[in-house]
């Protein structure tokens, strides 16, 4: 269930997704942002995503940070951002008068130079594992970030059961070794994150009804849950972008084994899906010093072509990123 001051926090969560999908679309020359009904969305406008950004509390500094850097790639003018208002979250409370606004400066200054697959910092994934680390001089005295780059993303298409599945991976590192990853792999828990509660609106245990835990792999043990998930991510005032199916999950965790979950289409209500399948790990890789977020998913919808178009990695990998930033150890505010 969740929890009470969601309707607040989710309004917020809202707010901020659909100013990621609005950059998303401006950095693809669009005017709006396309929805599965067919209808566009409204874009936001430059000013009112520069305010979602600069809200001091609920937004991570990681995703606010790789927000600002999509903001200023698709033609923001720096003089838009109020200096001070963003130095609430990004700098160390150490840090006081001009210094703090020369510190949130740096930043922008760094986010806008940064290239697309790149952090703030200007690093690519393959950087994150050098010996130097350029990070350090701004994680103890100005922003302490934990997501270090937008996830990769790898998109096509394969055959699956006889039919054509669209497949999406993601990957994505980050120094946060917190324990409670349980929002990102327990999937009963995806409605109750602001962020993710844009997308999916229902996990409801079908059967068995009322279990204590999700299914055992060692047991043989599976948990069916009904999934709502909103196609618009919020935009769609109707319940034509809603999607209903029924997805059986396995969820692991054992010292041997990476934590995550695997899951397989059970029922399709309307027949809109074919192919809905995949899995979430979370795996700590001591050599890199990085914990790592893998999702892999395959679909076919009966309504609309599998080829992925040049979105679809962007708003995976925007997305993955702010849930990974917002709901693993932060939880409901």
């Amino acid at each position: 269930m969740v929890t009470a001051g969601i309707d607040e926090v989710g309004a917020r969560a809202r707010e901020e997704v659909q100013a990621v999908l609005s950059l998303v679309a401006r950095s693809h020359g669009l005017a709006s942002f396309p929805l599965p009904s067919g209808e566009e969305a409204d874009l936001l406008d430059v000013e009112q995503a520069v305010n979602v950004l600069e809200d001091p509390v609920h937004l991570p500094p990681p995703a606010k940070l790789e927000l600002i850097a999509e903001l200023l790639r698709t033609g923001a003018p720096r003089g838009q951002f109020q200096l001070g208002r963003l130095a609430d979250s990004l700098v160390s409370e150490e840090i006081d008068g001009p210094q703090r606004l020369s510190a949130v400066d740096r930043l922008l200054e760094r986010a806008g130079r940064a290239e697309r697959g790149q952090d703030a910092f200007g690093r690519t994934a393959e950087d994150l594992y050098a010996p130097e680390d350029l990070f350090q001089l701004f994680h103890e005295q100005i922003v302490a970030t934990r997501l270090l780059v937008l996830p990769m993303c790898e998109a096509g298409v394969q055959e699956v059961d006889g039919h054509t599945a669209l497949v999406v991976k993601t990957t994505l590192d980050t120094t946060d070794r917190a324990d409670d990853y349980s929002s990102i792999v327990d999937p009963r828990q995806w409605p109750e994150c602001p962020i993710q509660s844009i997308f999916f609106k229902e996990m409801d245990p079908v059967s068995p009804p009322r279990p204590a835990a999700l299914g055992d792999p060692d047991t043989g043990e599976a948990l069916t849950l009904r999934e709502v998930v909103d196609f618009s991510y919020g935009f769609d005032p109707t319940t034509e972008s809603l999607m209903t199916t029924d997805l059986t999950f396995v969820y692991f965790n054992n010292d041997a084994a990476p934590v995550g979950c695997t899951y397989d289409l059970a029922h399709s209500y309307g027949n809109k899906v074919t192919v809905d399948q995949g899995y979430l790990l979370v795996e700590d890789l001591e050599s890199l010093r990085v914990r790592r977020f893998t999702t892999l998913k395959q679909v076919a919808f009966t309504d609309r072509p599998q080829q992925p178009s040049g979105l679809v990695c962007l708003v995976w990998s925007i997305m993955q990123a702010l849930i990974v930033a917002s709901c693993v150890t932060r939880g409901l505010r």
